[in-house]
């Protein structure tokens, strides 16, 4: 779980620094939004 956690933190931190608004970016942030990916 703890390991989960980091990932998440780090997946946050590496998608905080991209333009979300590129079609891409924002369809894998969706998916991770939703499923937890």
């Amino acid at each position: 779980m703890y390991i989960k956690n980091v990932y998440n933190f780090l997946f946050i931190l590496i998608f905080d620094s991209i333009d979300l608004k590129t079609e891409e970016n924002s369809f894998i942030f969706e998916v991770h939004k939703k499923y937890g990916i």
